[in-house]
């Protein structure tokens, strides 16, 4: 009987298919990690242990290997009872644990499971010796129902340098659509680690929110899989419930891991600098000699790699892979360093229809004489910025020009908001990204179809920026 319950399982299972990374930064790739990426055909002990390296379990609840399992392409772990009387540690379960803390700043990882039916979470999450990432912590059942947990995606973040009594959470519930419970179906939930001070959660492939840690999270993690008791709230268990296996168990069909490296086949923004004064574009001189600002047309020496450091902070890239130096403003600039510095980083400021200043570290602005020393306020110190290939992660060709119709933003250039207006749209909702001209990601949320919606932009700098709508609309934004 149990086989047979478990096949109609397994065939009510609806494939969801490969879930996408979130948008690499501009030059780079995501690349699998194998040592935290496993298809669960069967258990490799090379990249896992069963059990936890330091912990029996959440009480009433204890660890067990027995109540981990392989079959059908899953990793199963399974609430048993352990004590009819329900007394001391009563319930049995599962941890699945990474070999090593593996787990590292800048990784994205991404788990496909459907919880147990049962009054215990069914959790992904990683820790370290002072940090925790609980990607998801899912009840598939409570037995209060004013309780709400088995519909919602459980996230937080724990941050204990100084002890557990002062540990810092920082809890996050992300309702599911339709509430939808945790245990009908396989979904994937995901979490980017992406520094020290950000924590992205996804479900489905979908961004869902960000979680800022108590402190930094600056060390490596163990990975784990496991279900635990909870005395408060939501309630545990019935002995009937830990008898029934397709209700008691939680199924993880597989999990991958993801870094980030450089995309060696990536198109990089490029883009000419022509002085508003004598009308002649900056030359890179392929770092054989000082720059110059005297050429009456582009070639090689005179594009340069935008590379976007966030903050309106930016650095150029000349064609010889060297990036471009302010000298501190004590000689004429060249472009010769083989690394980002203090004095390889400017800031812009936008004086309208694609014109900035660009200013240094030492507080003066660019001229023509490519000397980073003037105070700035000339046409001398100001450049026009022509971009010419887009991104990888933003490109011209993305653009859907036959839903543009169905899809328009106003006022264009704008200040602090932006209205977007949608008709004739099937989806009740879109996720909504505005990125940077070399293809950054600097705001993304969800609003409402077919109205009229307002988007706050007082964050972001001056500039020009593309808004995209899922994969319907990407039209240029300029910020004043």
């Amino acid at each position: 009987m149990k086989k047979r319950n478990l096949l109609a399982l397994f065939l009510f299972a609806i494939c969801l298919g490969a879930v996408a990374q979130p948008t690499a930064p501009s030059g780079k790739k995501w690349q699998k990690v194998n040592i935290l990426s496993d298809e669960f055909d069967s258990f490799d002990s090379s990249k896992w242990q069963k059990g936890h390296p330091y912990w029996s379990g959440r009480s009433p609840s204890q660890f067990n290997d027995d109540n981990i399992s392989f079959g059908s392409g899953n990793m199963c772990i399974t609430a048993t009872l352990k004590n009819a009387d329900r007394t001391d540690d009563w319930v049995w379960t599962g941890c699945l644990t990474s070999q090593t803390k593996a787990f590292k700043k800048g990784m994205y990882a991404e788990v496909r499971m459907k919880a147990a039916d049962l009054a215990i979470v069914s959790s992904f999450w990683m820790q370290g010796s002072y940090s925790e990432i609980d990607v998801i912590e899912n009840w598939g059942e409570v037995k209060e129902s004013n309780w709400y947990l088995d519909y919602t995606m459980m996230s937080n973040t724990h941050y204990y340098k100084d002890g557990w009594d002062n540990d810092i959470t920082t809890p996050k519930h992300f309702t599911n659509p339709d509430n939808s419970m945790n245990s009908e179906n396989y979904h994937v939930f995901g979490v980017w680690w992406e520094d020290a001070w950000t924590i992205n959660f996804y479900r489905d492939g979908s961004y869902v929110g960000t979680a800022t840690p108590g402190g930094a999270f600056e060390e490596d993690m163990y990975m784990f899989f496991d279900m635990e008791t909870f005395t408060w709230g939501p309630g545990l268990p019935s002995n009937e419930d830990l008898e029934n296996w397709t209700k008691s168990t939680a199924f993880y069909d597989y999990v991958r891991t993801y870094e980030l490296v450089e995309d060696a086949t990536s198109t990089t923004q490029k883009v000419s600098l022509k002085n508003q004064n004598n009308n002649l574009y900056v030359c890179s001189e392929n770092g054989l000699q000082e720059m110059t600002c005297n050429r009456s047309s582009v070639g090689d020496w005179e594009k340069f790699e935008f590379i976007d450091l966030g903050n309106s902070v930016f650095a150029l890239k000349g064609n010889n892979g060297l990036y471009v130096s302010s000298e501190n403003g004590d000689k004429a600039m060249t472009c010769t360093r083989t690394d980002i510095g203090a004095w390889e980083q400017f800031t812009l400021e936008h004086k309208g229809d694609q014109v900035y200043e660009l200013k240094g570290n030492n507080g003066k602005y660019i001229s023509s004489n490519m000397w980073c020393n003037s105070n700035g306020g000339s046409n001398s110190d100001q450049f026009l910025f022509t971009w010419g290939l887009k991104s990888a992660s933003i490109t011209t060709s993305a653009i859907n020009e036959d839903k543009q119709a169905e899809i328009k933003i106003y006022p264009n250039p704008a200040n602090n908001y932006f209205t977007i207006e949608t008709n004739g749209i099937e989806e009740d909702e879109l996720p909504l990204s505005i990125y940077s001209i070399s293809g950054k990601l600097c705001k993304k949320q969800v609003f409402k179809t077919n109205s009229s919606f307002q988007i706050n932009i007082s964050d972001l700098s001056s500039g020009m920026y593309y808004v995209k709508c899922g994969s319907l609309f990407n039209k240029k934004l300029v910020i004043k």
